[in-house]
């Protein structure tokens, strides 16, 4: 091995191990968005919060005229779902936060919401 190679990896190694130790780099992983509202005028935002361990959230909002009964369930496939249960206000906005047991490097969140009552008739 050369000179070159045997002072690289240590450097090489270092960078890593401190890449890996800043927050920013430990709250990257991809959050998969999967949503079933139907014809409701619901929107989503979903998101990280940095910390030891990044906690999840998902933001709703609803446009919709019909009050919303949502499940969101937070998978991280290592572990068993979070399910979570919430009614959304016409045109207002929820967050629900997760705090997973552990460090991850995927999650999915599913976003079921359907009308506690049918939509008001118009004429």
């Amino acid at each position: 091995m050369s000179g070159l190679q045997q002072i690289s990896m240590p450097i090489i190694a270092s960078a890593a191990i401190a890449l890996a130790a800043m927050p920013g780099a430990a709250a990257t992983f991809p959050i998969d968005l999967r949503p079933d509202w139907g014809d409701m005028k619901i929107a989503a935002e979903t998101g990280t919060i940095a910390g030891v361990r990044p906690i999840t959230y998902v933001m709703l909002s609803s446009q919709d005229v019909r009050r919303a009964r949502c499940r969101v369930t937070f998978d991280m496939r290592a572990l068993p779902p979070e399910i979570f249960h919430l009614q959304l206000a016409p045109g207002k906005k929820r967050a629900l936060y997760y705090d997973p047991p552990r460090v991850i490097n995927r999650m999915t969140i599913d976003v079921h919401c359907t009308p506690t009552k049918p939509a008001p008739e118009t004429d």
